[in-house]
Order: structure tokens, then sequence, then C-alpha cells
């Protein structure tokens, strides 16, 4: 798996997203920053795809200036950066919401077909943010919600996948460009999917010029 490549440089949490009012965004008082390539949001929304961004804490108080890594923090939501994705606030209450709206929808059985989930900084398993083990249980929360679901745990797959890669942590470079939208891909990236027909400890290793 490839992440998508991003048309501009970005320079990690040193922007915002456009609008100073969303939820989070008090914490950062300049660089806010818009972006205008197209993301697979964009793809989903052309066709009519419901997909939702989960997010751990984002129904703390808009105009806080409690901070991560304890509270919400506006910069790991990426697509928030994206006008198009946020130019319709019945869209916008759609497809961002708090992540215990996750369990709720989950038992009402009211799951979009995409789901993105992320934790607060402190459960991101990051290098003095958080730890492994505190990673790992808000990870085993969501697949044993699954799981457990009657509705969903025969036909959903879940992906656990690092928010970062590239750099110097990937000696491979990405093929130059895509088969399908003559697009080029970003860097490799390592994940673990789980779900009802996933075989059970199965490892795949593919040719760095292949479409996993």
């Amino acid at each position: 798996m490839y992440f998508a490549t991003g048309k501009f440089v970005f320079l990690d949490n040193n922007v915002i997203a456009q609008n100073p009012n969303l939820n989070g965004a008090r914490c950062y008082t300049k660089n806010f920053k818009s972006y205008y390539s197209t993301t697979i949001a964009d793809l989903l929304n052309y066709y009519r795809i419901h997909w939702t961004f989960y997010a751990e804490g984002y129904d703390q108080n808009p105009n806080s200036t409690q901070c991560y890594p304890n509270y919400y923090d506006a910069t790991d939501n990426p697509f928030t950066y994206f006008p198009s994705l946020i130019n319709s606030s019945e869209r916008y209450s759609k497809n961002f919401r708090d992540y215990t709206n996750l369990y709720s929808d989950i038992r009402a059985g009211k799951l979009p077909a995409v789901s993105y989930v992320k934790g607060l900084s402190i459960h991101s398993e990051h290098p003095a943010y958080g730890t492994l083990t505190a990673g790992e249980t808000i990870s085993q929360d969501v697949i044993n919600a699954i799981s457990e679901s009657h509705t969903y745990r025969k036909n959903t797959v879940i992906f656990l996948l690092p928010n970062e890669s590239g750099g110097f942590y990937d000696h491979v470079s990405p093929p130059p460009s895509s088969t399908i939208d003559n697009q080029p891909y970003g860097p490799r990236i390592p994940f673990v999917a789980v779900g009802h027909q996933i075989k059970k400890i199965m490892f795949h290793m593919f040719k760095w010029n292949r479409l996993v």
C-alpha cells in the first residue's frame, strides 16, 4: 500500500486548517493554511460514498486553548485543510465527528461505508506523547466493537496504519505513477488488516512496482 503523494510541502504541525473557528484550531494563533489537491475524500464524495472521520476529543469546546497531547489536535485531521471538504455545514457535521460517536453508530447500525479513526496524541504510540500500550488499547477497543457487532463483524475490514512513513524510513522509492490515474505514488506504508474475511497470520511481500 502507498500513501497518496502531496502536491505541496507540508511542514508538520506548523500550520492549521484554514478556518480558525474549527474544533481545536484555537490552539494555534497563526499560520492558517488551505490546500486544494484532490483527496480520497473528494473521490468518495463524487461517488456518493458516505465517510466519516472520527477523532477522539473532537467535541471539546472549539474555543478551547487546551492542546495536544491530552486534547484534540486539529493538525491530525488532514481533511479539514481542504476547503472542498468543509464548505457545507451539513456535510461537515456528517463527515467530522467525535470518537465516541463511532461506538454509538456501531450499536445503531449507522456506520458509514468508510470510517477513519484517530485517537488523541497520548494514544498514538508516538514517542514522548504516548505509549505502545495506550495505542494498542484504543485499536483493540475498535476491533472489539466491530467483532461484537452482529451488523458489521462479517462485512467490515479494519486497516491499522501508522500515520507517517517515507523520508528516511523507507529505502525504496515509490513507483513514478499509478496505472489507474497516472498520478505519482507517495511512500510505501505497512498495515495490518483485521476482519472476518482476512486469513489468519498471513504475511505478504510485493514487488515495489506492484499495486497493492
